[in-house]
């Protein structure tokens, strides 16, 4: 999907993306998952998405991302109540996501 939006306009694939990506994941409302928890899960999704598709655009390499997303799902599989207290290296996303931003300009 990126790649075919890109054509026309960057800024918009990337928006698309991460969102897509994002609302993606509030099929775990059907799964037994409460709506705030699914929520929050959407939020990081897009997040994260917004990561994922910058390192995609900048480096067209897209394994290392399918592996991070399929860590995630492991850790979330095995992880405690309090999702926060299970992703800590999620603190250090927006600094990252902040350095691709300045890079991309």
């Amino acid at each position: 999907m990126f790649k075919t939006i890109e054509k026309d306009n960057i800024k918009q694939a990337i928006v698309i993306s991460e969102v897509t990506f994002g609302v993606g994941h509030i099929v775990n409302l059907f799964t037994g998952h409460g709506t705030i928890e699914t929520l929050l899960q959407v939020i990081m999704a897009i997040v994260i998405g917004f990561a994922f598709v910058m390192f995609f655009y900048k480096s067209k390499i897209i394994i290392p991302c399918i592996i991070t997303h399929s860590l995630i799902n492991i850790a979330s599989t095995f992880s405690v109540a309090n999702a926060w207290s299970s992703y800590p290296f999620l603190k250090y996303v927006p600094g990252i996501i902040l350095k691709i931003n300045r890079r991309c300009r």
